[in-house]
């Protein structure tokens, strides 16, 4: 007659211990793939936000000011150094929150806030993107033949920790930085990293014009 034996303590440990070893290794992947998609999902609405302000543009001719009372409402009328909210209600409920429930910022050159023509293509706000490589960072957008920025629009998530994310590790003194204090015209664009994870895109001031003579209304 064959005899049944329990498992010993031992031996339930082990199973239990490799047990938690193959769920804790399936939650990691869980949740870094679901990183990796709230990144490429972000990405995807940056893109689609460009085309909406491009469309908004070809309507009413100039860009949409910031948002300043996070309505979704584009304010009325901004000056030089105004950062807000994207006017996602002004833009028709395109791009309101980001992949980790955050809105995205925005910022124009104050003169394409106004009626674009080829009388005031040239920019005024001096708006400069940045990588985080070098001491004082490296301009991405280079200066056209007039000394003046090619960028017109600026659009950006603050990414999973939804703080402003400067250049050599959250520096507070970072010429080029995300933040709105103190507020300059230098922003920073770089590949995700440790302690920089905000997604940035930018509008050149050429894509506006290409956009407006193609429609037959660069004036």
């Amino acid at each position: 007659m064959l005899k049944m034996r329990g498992f010993s303590l031992l031996e339930v440990a082990i199973v239990l211990f490799i047990m938690a070893l193959l769920l804790g290794s399936t939650l990691g992947t869980l949740t870094e793939y679901r990183e990796v998609q709230n990144i490429r999902e972000t990405k995807k609405t940056l893109e689609e936000i460009k085309n909406a302000l491009l469309g908004y543009v070809l309507v009413r001719g100039f860009f949409p000011c910031p948002d300043t009372s996070n309505d979704g409402i584009e304010s009325t009328g901004c000056s030089a150094g105004t950062e807000g909210y994207l006017p996602y209600a002004s833009l028709g409920g395109i791009g309101e929150k980001d992949s980790w429930g955050n809105h995205f910022r925005y910022r124009v050159d104050t003169k394409y806030a106004t009626t674009i023509s080829t009388n005031n293509h040239i920019t005024n706000d001096k708006l400069t993107v940045c990588s985080l490589a070098g001491t004082d960072g490296t301009r991405l957008d280079a200066i056209d033949e007039n000394n003046q920025s090619r960028i017109v629009a600026i659009v950006f998530s603050y990414g999973k920790n939804g703080v402003p994310d400067a250049k050599n590790a959250h520096n507070g003194s970072a010429n080029c930085k995300n933040s709105t204090s103190p507020l300059g015209a230098e922003y920073t664009q770089d590949v995700i990293m440790a302690n920089f994870d905000d997604i940035l895109i930018w509008i050149s001031k050429y894509t506006v014009i290409h956009e407006l003579a193609n429609a037959g209304k660069w004036k």
